[in-house]
């Protein structure tokens, strides 16, 4: 049955300072039906983009501790 579901799970996922191992903690949310909505059309903005192979260009600021920082930006 399609029933709108208003309760969100957050997973934070902390790793340890080596990298090696992590914890996860879970926080259980109820949300408003705007978020969710919100929520279900994002979700599928991105499905569209991944299932299409479009490229969502670079963001206009990068995190420092991002994996991939030195492919997209070598210089910096």
């Amino acid at each position: 049955y399609m029933v709108p579901v208003n309760h969100v799970v957050i997973l934070y996922i902390d790793f340890s300072k080596d990298k090696r191992s992590f914890k996860v903690y879970e926080n259980i949310l109820k949300v408003s039906d705007s978020l969710r909505l919100e929520f279900v059309e994002k979700r599928d903005l991105y499905f569209m983009r991944a299932e299409d192979g479009t490229d969502p260009g670079l963001p206009s600021h990068c995190d420092p501790s991002c994996p991939y920082l030195r492919v997209c930006k070598p210089d910096g």
